[in-house]
């Protein structure tokens, strides 16, 4: 193993082989072979450059402690650094709108699913979805919804009884959404049922959320006072709470915002900009220098503090740079005196390859192109611009598939408890499906005939296509009828195919 480790380069660490030897000593008392197997695998780390723990800078020192460990004391400082770019930085502020333009646009609506001899009722249940919708903002809170999760790592949904709503007319349930500073992640308990607190999320004893404990008021209003003096966590059943988030890791339980890993690439860059533009301005002040040519001394005061006779003299001194600076004037500078500028030209050199370099890192990791980031097409082809807008959307076909997972399917399933409650539907149980927003072709002619003859071979058909472009089949076939019976009562189906015998 030494004779793998020095071919690979890699320094060997006289205190870390010494914990070795000391542990396999102790264990080889009782059990040689588990001696054996614990310096192999201590010896395994060697075969790998990146198991070397010697001659590396501060931020390659990592350490295995768990997501929620290493989220608990950061998770705040994050998400105030990434709530100030998203306000600030004008590339990611634009970032998120296009981002929930993309993901949300017209709304995400429920297609009931009771099949063709219940249409009716298909009908009624969707048209109450959406009616409701339109009191709770559904579409607005959708879009906010894909912005947390970036800015913040996530965001609660919280389900409450409304008057207000019944008294409107439709089911009366609001929907509130709770920014995830509600979460008290600092109580952490084992109950008395069994269940315990991890982080201000509870949990029973097979793992499953049971509830949440939220601050009734958001903490940032305490205005600097410990928030614990004010406000105490209350418990939130699960139930009516959800917590919309996409953790990376299995031991992730608290929200990280998205954008933390480019919040600092983002943050160096607005920096170096802004002391760009400041030499750009300095450079647009017109500076001028008097150098002075002659041999002979042109003194200010003398040693007694009086002036010199050179500097008394008129014929020695240049004119007031107001008088002197004018468009168009001609003047006669005295004997010795010479202007000379000041040059700075900005950006520098390196400013377009070091703004390419950064935009392109941020790009990468908010899940878009350089082109539609930086709204910077002056390089991109049609060919690569192609490439990049399908990437960019199965991105957004993943977001979007989330938020039907995380958000909507549990949403509904309350809905439609409250609405059957209330008289409004007449089943509890609903099968839905969701018809997402779709994008227009890219090329219009030759996206449609590849798509007719996909069709025609059977590896696509109608539905799906229809809903890939955000359309409903369904709705399509019941409004072309529509339009062609308008067409016939207005005689234009008869003129049209006498005006096609006659050509």
């Amino acid at each position: 193993m030494r004779d793998v480790a020095a071919l690979n380069g890699i320094e060997r660490s006289t205190i870390y082989d010494g914990i070795t030897n000391a542990v396999c000593c102790v264990l080889a008392i009782k059990n040689p072979h588990a001696a054996m197997q614990y310096r192999a695998s201590r010896e395994q780390q060697y075969l790998y450059a990146a198991g070397s723990r010697k001659k590396k800078l501060h931020t390659m020192r990592p350490n295995n402690k768990s997501a929620d460990e290493l989220i608990k004391s950061d998770m705040s400082n994050a998400r105030a650094e990434c709530r100030q770019m998203v306000r600030n930085n004008p590339n990611l502020a634009g970032a998120m709108r296009e981002m929930g333009n993309n993901v949300v646009f017209k709304g995400i609506l429920p297609q009931a699913q009771f099949g063709e001899e219940r249409e009716a009722e298909n009908t009624a249940i969707e048209h109450e979805w959406n009616r409701w919708g339109r009191q709770v903002k559904l579409r607005r809170k959708l879009k906010q919804t894909v912005t947390h999760i970036w800015q913040d790592g996530g965001i609660f949904w919280h389900f409450t009884p409304s008057k207000t709503l019944h008294e409107r007319g439709v089911v009366p349930l609001n929907l509130e959404l709770l920014e995830v500073d509600h979460l008290d992640p600092m109580l952490n308990a084992d109950l008395d049922n069994g269940n315990f607190i991890k982080h201000g999320i509870e949990y029973n004893s097979e793992g499953f959320v049971v509830a949440y404990w939220l601050f009734e008021k958001h903490p940032g209003s305490t205005h600097g006072l410990v928030r614990g003096c004010i406000y105490k966590s209350k418990r939130v059943d699960a139930k009516y709470c959800i917590l919309v988030a996409d953790p990376d890791r299995a031991s992730q339980s608290l929200p990280i915002p998205r954008l933390a890993s480019v919040v600092c690439i983002l943050r160096d860059f607005e920096q170096y900009q802004n002391f760009e533009r400041l030499a750009a301005r300095l450079a647009a002040a017109f500076s001028v220098i008097v150098k002075d040519t002659s041999t002979q001394y042109q003194g200010g005061n003398g040693l007694n503090g009086s002036a010199s006779a050179d500097t008394g003299n008129p014929q020695s001194r240049i004119p007031a740079t107001e008088a002197f600076i004018n468009p168009g004037s001609i003047t006669e500078l005295p004997a010795g005196k010479d202007i000379q500028t000041i040059s700075n030209p900005r950006p520098s050199n390196t400013y377009s390859d070091y703004s390419r370099n950064n935009m392109q890192a941020t790009s990468t990791g908010v899940g878009q192109s350089y082109e539609t980031f930086t709204n910077d097409f002056t390089a991109a082809s049609y060919s690569s611009v192609r490439q990049a807008i399908s990437k960019e959307r199965r991105g957004y076909m993943e977001q979007q598939q989330s938020l039907i997972e995380d958000a909507l399917d549990p949403a509904f399933e309350i809905w439609c408890f409250f609405a059957q409650l209330f008289g409004f539907i007449g089943t509890e149980t609903v099968p839905v499906s969701w018809q997402t927003p779709g994008w227009e072709y890219i090329n219009p002619l030759q996206d449609a005939n590849a798509t007719k003859v996909q069709i025609e071979m059977g590896i696509e058909n109608p539905f799906d296509a229809a809903a890939a472009r955000g359309r409903n089949l369904d709705d399509n076939i019941k409004k072309t009828a529509r339009a062609k019976r308008l067409r016939i009562s207005a005689g234009l189906e008869g003129k049209e195919q006498s005006n096609a015998e006659t050509a």
